[in-house]
């Protein structure tokens, strides 16, 4: 991803220096197994671009989609639909399609056995991409089942290949914080019994992701350090400076009065509380507990109210002391929650349910002593909700990120503050005068502003125009704001390599 395209590069697999393809803009969805043909996702023109090297691109037809794969023997394609999320095969001009299967989610990352019988793709079932299960069904769509229930929760299992022999089917996994490469027995024979449970390949820190087997017997792999660095926009230079000595956080909520602040740690997604300067930082939360979202501190500065993800439960609010000690639940139940919001005051919060692309979600308002929950009029298909620093308004984004919406908390009303704009990480100014939040233009991620006086939207900052962020929060990069209104973000200086094992496989 260079200047915000993507650009397709190559490289030896004996190693060396990565070199421009010189191919049209997009993803390289794969390389043909039967002639020296590429199969593009040309980015500008959303099209799937068939490439002969030193040859004339060309369209496969007006296939809508961004994903597609080819069958072992050459003779079709296999792709996701753009529009429905489902699989059809198609042939390799495009014509002749048809639907295969439909699943509850969107597919990813089609593959065929090298025998033509079986197809294997992921499944991402939540709006941020985190939750993926690995499929399988027969090519023609038939018996479509989940290939490994229960083998990480929540499901991480993703992005498979089959060995060429077709007696491996490798992946990666989220285990405990890390992902890695897995390997699962296929087959076996009349005189030998053979084991089908998963077999780790990598150890590490290090998230090993996209595994792709060689014919040469090795495995190449997407090797990510991940590291983030807090900056602070300047509007003098246009440019990111390294804030609180850039320590790798996000989330950043200041007290009110200035002194504390209160973070999550990336990628680690621990809770850290200490001074403004940095100093005294004392960690809050502890695994297998997984802090997400927006953490605030409440207006008297005693508690701070946090999402957090624990394995097997849904994502819940918690409280917790900025002393430390046990996190206790808001408003325990069986829905995800996100996003909880002090009053000004301290005595409630908002928070909503469900979330992003969930046309179900909601607002809610909670006591914090007394636990007691009811439902914010009018607010079916919204989250992300953010009090307003005088109590006049909630602000919340349509599940859709398409609107941003005003709860008067005085006349109990709804009015659209932005319309027709998709938007993310509203943050309020101190005087509640004015919204700032996150949009993109492209691949161009901005910072804008809206002031309630006159509803006009301000272009403040393009924000990765010195250097690309941190996306690891789903569809939006977060961006926050100091006390002082400048704008907070993490630019991303963690590392991607592509690496290759030697793997002896029975």
């Amino acid at each position: 991803f260079i200047n915000s395209k993507w650009r397709l590069f190559q490289v030896s697999t004996e190693g060396g220096t990565a070199e421009s393809a010189q191919l049209p803009f997009g993803w390289l969805l794969g390389i043909s197994p039967t002639r020296p043909e590429m199969l593009i996702y040309g980015y500008d023109e959303e099209r799937l671009i068939a490439v002969v090297p030193g040859g004339q691109p060309h369209h496969i037809g007006n296939l809508s989609t961004f994903d597609a794969t080819w069958s072992p023997d050459g003779s079709k394609l296999y792709y996701r639909d753009k529009e429905d999320g489902s699989i059809y095969t198609a042939a390799l001009d495009g014509s002749d399609a048809h639907k295969l299967l439909t699943v509850n989610g969107e597919p990813l990352r089609m593959r065929v056995s090298p025998d033509g019988r079986t197809m294997r793709f992921s499944v991402i079932t939540d709006a941020n991409g985190f939750v993926t299960s690995l499929w399988e069904a027969q090519v023609d769509g038939s018996h479509l089942h989940q290939l490994l229930p229960g083998f990480t929760d929540p499901p991480s299992d993703c992005c498979g290949s089959w060995t060429p022999d077709g007696k491996y089917f490798v992946f990666q996994a989220t285990r405990d914080g890390t992902t890695a490469l897995w390997a699962m027995r296929e087959s076996g024979d009349w005189w030998h019994k053979v084991s089908h449970a998963p077999v780790r390949l990598t150890q590490g820190v290090m998230r090993a992701e996209a595994p792709l087997p060689g014919k040469d017997g090795k495995i190449y792999f997407v090797g990510t350090m991940p590291r983030g660095e807090l900056t602070r926009f300047d509007p003098k230079t246009r440019s990111l400076a390294p804030f609180l000595k850039g320590i790798s956080a996000s989330g950043l909520n200041f007290s009110k009065d200035g002194k504390h602040i209160v973070f999550m740690s990336y990628p680690d997604d621990v809770l850290w509380y200490g001074n403004s300067d940095g100093s005294g930082l004392h960690q809050l939360t502890f695994p297998p507990m997984r802090a997400g979202m927006l953490p605030r501190i409440s207006p008297d500065g005693s508690q701070i109210a946090f999402t957090a993800l624990t394995t097997g439960k849904p994502t819940q609010n918690y409280v917790i002391p900025v002393d430390g000690g046990d996190p206790v639940a808001l408003a325990p139940g069986n829905l995800d929650c996100s996003d909880p919001n002090w009053s000004p005051l301290g005595d409630a919060l908002v928070y909503a349910t469900g979330g992003a692309g969930d046309p179900a979600s909601a607002l809610h308002f909670v006591n914090p002593k007394t636990r007691v929950v009811t439902e914010v009029p009018g607010s079916k298909g919204l989250y992300s909700p953010r009090w307003s620093p005088d109590g006049r308004y909630v602000l919340a984004l349509k599940a859709d990120d398409s609107r941003m919406k005003l709860y008067d908390m005085n006349l109990h009303t709804w009015q659209d503050l932005i319309a027709d704009m998709h938007v993310g990480y509203p943050e309020w100014t101190p005087d509640s005068k004015c919204v700032f939040f996150s949009t993109r233009v492209v691949e161009a991620y901005w910072v804008d502003r809206v002031c309630l006086a006159d509803r006009k939207i301000q272009p403040i900052a393009n924000m990765n125009a010195n250097g690309k962020l941190v996306n690891d929060f789903g569809t939006w990069m977060w961006m926050g704001l100091a006390p002082d209104g400048s704008i907070l973000a993490l630019r991303d200086i963690g590392t991607q390599e592509i690496y290759v094992i030697d793997v002896k496989l029975p």
